[in-house]
């Protein structure tokens, strides 16, 4: 079936084809009637302009009639065959545009595309379909879902005795932590909540919108509403105190901070840190710090001094490409010191686990003379 351009063309051919026979055969009617035209026209070509304009007209309404579907065959014919002659330069023109061209794969692509693009070429490059869709899977979740991205993060932890004393009835650190980093705002209000739950946690942390999730588990004598469990105490923006509400209930506290609409509005990077303070158990002997927004660049300090502790690690739980840099610890001017570096691409969920032991736990060292006693020489005698 013929598209309508097409039949709008033939049609009108059609009709120009009948003006020329109408109009040619109207100047032959009038040359040749006696007396009609006035003297002066016999002197102008009409005969032949009359026979010209029928016969063309004629000559196109034949043509049309007996060679139009052949020549739609024929021009059918050569698209399809330069279609094929170029279809690989073009193929290529087209991958080629829209690997590099990504302003025309924008204009032209959806988000559902898009994520098949992405899905078949890692399929490409990884060798499974499988394999690749769920890898792609959980990087869109993490990175899509995630509207803040932060850059050259600058953590500082200190581990020490409480400062006040509170109702927990087993011995415990406070744990400061200040985070500094870069960031372009996307919302205008900040939450940092703290729970007692677990099902509730993760549906905090599954989406990194403007929440901050905590998960604590009970210290005896001390309940979740206390403000000594967790406590933020500081939240600037390029250096500008933000003012904090609390509010609390059975299992939780929520912290807010208004970070400003004009922030949100600007769309500019600002620097923004914020200090917060919880409690944890001596004898739990591990502190898990973890990344909640993609971010990237990582320093992390861990200073300790004075606290029972005689010996800190530290293990990261961070899936990489390039290498992390660990410092060993050393003394520091502020205590004894951990460092973790990381210059790339930190995804929620990552993060770093320090574990300790106290000097309370430490084996106490044999006498001399009980050493002597248990020494056993190479010839199997005592």
């Amino acid at each position: 079936m013929r598209d309508p351009l097409q039949r709008l063309y033939q049609t009108k051919l059609a009709l120009l084809a009948v003006i020329f026979v109408v109009v040619g055969a109207a100047l032959l009617v009038v040359v040749h009637w006696p007396d009609l035209l006035p003297a002066w026209t016999s002197g102008l070509p009409l005969t032949d302009l009359g026979s010209a304009l029928f016969t063309t007209g004629l000559v196109v309404i034949a043509f049309e009639y007996v060679d139009g579907r052949d020549s739609e065959e024929r021009a059918d014919a050569r698209l399809r065959a330069t279609i094929r002659s170029e279809a690989p330069a073009i193929r290529e023109a087209v991958i080629r545009g829209f690997a590099v061209e990504t302003d025309d794969l924008k204009r032209v692509a959806t988000p559902q595309l898009l994520d098949q693009i992405a899905e078949n070429s890692i399929g490409l490059r990884f060798g499974g379909h499988q394999f690749a869709s769920e890898v792609y899977g959980d990087i869109r979740h993490q990175a899509i879902n995630a509207e803040e991205r932060w850059y050259d993060a600058r953590v500082q932890i200190d581990i020490g005795d409480p400062v006040k004393s509170s109702a927990a009835s087993v011995p415990t650190f406070d744990v400061t932590v200040r985070w500094q980093y870069r960031v372009v705002p996307h919302h205008r209000f900040r939450r940092f909540v703290v729970v007692g739950d677990r099902r509730r946690y993760d549906e905090l942390s599954t989406y990194s919108g403007e929440t901050s999730a905590w998960f604590k588990s009970p210290i005896s004598g001390l309940p979740l509403s206390d403000p000594a469990t967790f406590r933020l105490l500081q939240f600037t923006l390029d250096g500008e105190e933000r003012q904090i509400d609390r509010h609390v209930d059975d299992g939780s506290q929520t912290y807010s901070v208004d970070v400003g609409a004009e922030a949100v509005a600007a769309g500019e990077p600002v620097v923004i840190s914020f200090t917060y303070v919880t409690r944890t158990v001596k004898d739990g002997h591990v502190l898990r710090f973890d990344v909640d927004r993609p971010t990237r660049g990582l320093e992390v300090e861990l200073n300790y001094e004075g606290c029972g502790i005689s010996r800190m690690r530290m293990f990261d739980y961070v899936s990489r490409a390039g290498a992390a840099r660990t410092f060993p610890e050393v003394p520091a001017s502020n205590g004894r010191q951990l460092r973790f570096a990381y210059d790339g691409w930190l995804f929620p969920r990552s993060g770093l686990i320090f574990t300790w032991t106290l000097d309370s736990e430490r084996l106490v060292p044999a006498r001399a003379d009980d050493n002597a006693r248990h020494t056993v020489r190479r010839d199997g005698r005592r």
